[in-house]
């Protein structure tokens, strides 16, 4: 389970969470707007930290990053990991996310 929590290495590495960045916007441009999660992840790595990790605090990318190492050690695309290991009785039934940096994303859960 991916948590985000004061204080937890998610939220110390370092990451910001500017969805409009120079390197964002490339990476925007350079796949049509899909933005698929591996690939957004080398226009990521090129963004300088806002702060040496685990010096400060900070909402950030860094679950970004988690999903694409998911991605990496699965095989899988995040959206079917998460369908293929969360679905099912008294679990999330949808879940989906979307390139557009402006929309956000609702889970519904039915028990």
């Amino acid at each position: 389970m991916i948590c985000l929590r004061p204080g937890s290495p998610d939220t110390t590495a370092g990451f910001t969470y500017d969805l409009y960045s120079e390197n964002l916007k490339q990476a925007w441009a350079d796949t049509d707007g899909r933005c698929p999660t591996r690939e957004t992840m080398k226009y990521l790595a090129e963004a300088p930290l806002a702060f040496e990790p685990g010096t400060a605090w900070n909402y950030s990318l860094c679950h970004d990053v988690l999903a694409a190492l998911v991605e990496v050690l699965s095989g899988m695309k995040f959206e079917e990991y998460v369908r293929h290991t969360r679905s099912g009785p008294r679990s999330i039934r949808w879940h989906g996310m979307r390139s557009s940096a402006v929309e956000s994303v609702g889970y519904q859960f039915h028990p």
